[in-house]
Formats: structure tokens, sequence, C-alpha cells
């Protein structure tokens, strides 16, 4: 399959185009740029990437590439009038989280989506990493389910010019970060022996802990759902710290990089059982890579419906925590 890149930012060099150059799945990678950056980013891709044609401009490369996926990128608020403009054009889509910055925008994605029959996916590729469904089988192997959460996801300062600082570009915390606690929750919380699967969103609670100018540096988050909650710390002021810690009635499961995992290195989960501790060996994989393998998979076989549902549960929770907070979401 062919693919455009829509948009020049940091995870699309240091992470989308290397994961490409080892994925067979697409044959060809287009990018497009608003600034002339997009060719040094060609140019510094991995040797064994997919080649494609660089585009100076989102209206010039939706009008000649010949890709049927596309890949948004950039700044929160461009994400989604350009995955709508991809949409509209025909092309199936992955969008960087936040999908949308506002419910009623991704209300709106997904009815387009809907109506062109088209894959629209949110890239929480955290949930790829083989890693994931190891801490599940840790659970499943026992009969047992996680019923308690601790997520933290905080890392230091961003340097001045990066846009998660400005309001009017979708910067921060919570816009940026929140769609960790809404992914994580779907992931441990779902259906498992012994448990019954949520039937509505959780109820999410949240207060933002620090401010920068016009935006919020970190937030801390509960969702409960019956028994089941989860607790989070999110945020970009504070030494960097990227752990999971997931509890059931029989089962413990820890692991650090929770969020990002280096795509060449293993990861080792503490698992603790009826008090007996043991490590558990994730073997490396590279979460974005599988993740656009899992889409196209799914493009190919007429099933990416699941996506559009992925999207508009973790949708619904930013909603539901940028709500909590107090933060406009207008």
């Amino acid at each position: 399959m062919r693919l455009l890149i829509l948009g020049h930012s940091r995870i699309v060099q240091r992470r989308l185009l290397p994961a490409l150059a080892r994925l067979d799945a697409v044959e060809q990678a287009d990018i497009a740029s608003r600034r002339p950056a997009a060719g040094a980013a060609r140019a510094a891709a991995p040797a064994a990437a997919p080649r494609g044609e660089v585009y100076e401009g989102y209206d010039d490369a939706l009008r000649r590439s010949g890709a049927q996926l596309a890949w948004v990128s950039g700044v929160n608020t461009d994400h989604a009038p350009l995955a709508e403009r991809c949409l509209q054009r025909g092309l199936h889509v992955i969008v960087d989280k936040p999908a949308a910055t506002r419910l009623r925008d991704a209300e709106r994605l997904l009815a387009l989506a809907r109506e062109r029959n088209l894959c629209l996916a949110e890239a929480t590729v955290f949930a790829h990493h083989p890693q994931v469904e190891l801490v599940r089988e840790q659970f499943a192997r026992r009969q047992d389910a996680p019923s308690r959460v601790t997520a933290t996801f905080s890392v230091p300062p961003f340097t001045d010019d990066n846009f998660r600082w400005r309001r009017e570009l979708g910067g921060g915390a919570l816009l940026d970060m929140g769609i960790y606690a809404a992914a994580t929750a779907r992931l441990l919380f779902g259906e498992a022996p012994g448990q019954e699967p949520i039937q509505a969103p959780l109820q999410w609670h949240a207060r933002v802990l620090g401010r920068r100018g016009g935006v919020d540096t970190a937030f801390a988050c509960l969702g409960v759902a019956g028994a089941r909650a989860l607790v989070g710390q999110f945020g970009f002021d504070t030494e960097y710290c990227n752990r999971l810690q997931v509890l059931g009635t029989r089962t413990a499961v820890s692991l650090e990089r929770a969020f990002t995992t280096a795509p060449d290195e293993p990861n080792v989960l503490a698992v603790s059982a009826a008090n007996r501790h043991e490590q558990v060996t994730a073997p490396a994989g590279d979460s974005f890579g599988l993740f656009v393998q899992d889409v196209i998979a799914s493009i190919a076989a007429g099933r990416h419906g699941r996506w559009a549902e992925i999207l508009w549960q973790d949708a619904r929770a930013l909603h539901a925590l940028r709500t909590a907070a107090g933060e406009d979401d207008a």
C-alpha cells in the first residue's frame, strides 16, 4: 500500500520513517509539509525506507499523490481538519493523537468515514507493543482480571518553541497526554475471565496540577467503573517517569517504559502472584510498525470499522477528562 504522510513532526522523523523501513506492507511513502523541511526529512530517512515523493504543501500532495492511506501528524489542531480533507479525497486515514481537540470534531470525522466506508484510526501505537498482550496474558493464565491500575507518564518541560505550550495549537497536557489514560483503561478493563465487560464509559474525575501561560502542564485523574479504577498522573513538568502498575485479585504486574518502548529492546515485566515474584520478558517490538501493519491488514480484509469504535471510545473519555478538569471543549 502507498502511504502519504502529512506533517513534518519529530515523531514522523524519529519513529515512523524508521518503522516503515522494516515494513513490507508499505511500498511507497510520500511526505508533505507546509515547510521545505520535508525534503530534509526524506533525505534523513533510513536508506531502506520505502521511497516516495516529497511535496512542499498539503494541497499539492492531496492533489497529486496516488496514496491509498494517509498518516496525519503535526500540531494537535491540524489533526481533525487534515484528516477530514483526506477522507473527502477518499483516503483511509491514520491520525496522530488526539484525533480531534473537540468531541464534535471527532463525531464529524467518524460520520464522514462511515459514509465513505473508509478507515479512520487514531495512532495510539503503544497499545500494539507485545508487552500489552503479555500483561493481559499474566492475568488470563490465572483466571484473573485487572481491577486497579496506576499509570504515570510525566516528562521534563519541552523547549520553548514546542507547540504544546500554545493553547491555540492544541497544547496542554490534557489534550496531548489524556489519551494515554483513556486507552490504558480501555485496554485493561475489557472483557476477561470472571470479569463483566464495561457497558458504559468510565466515570472520569480530573484535576489540573500545573499551568504555564495559557495551558495546563500536568493533571491527575481517576477513572471508575464499578470496582475497577485507574489512577493516573500525566504531564510535562517533572523528571521523566513512564510506568504502569496493574493489580488484580491474584496478580500484580508492573513495567517501566509502558507508553514509549524502544523498538529494538525487550522489556521486563515484574509479576507477583501468591506472594511469588518473577520477571517475564516481553520481546522487542516496533509499536509504530506493528500498528501500521495491523491497520493495513484490517483495510485489506474489510474489517477497519473497529478502529472507528476505538477512536470514539477514547474521544469520549478525553472529553470527559477535560470536562472534569474544567477545561473548555468549545
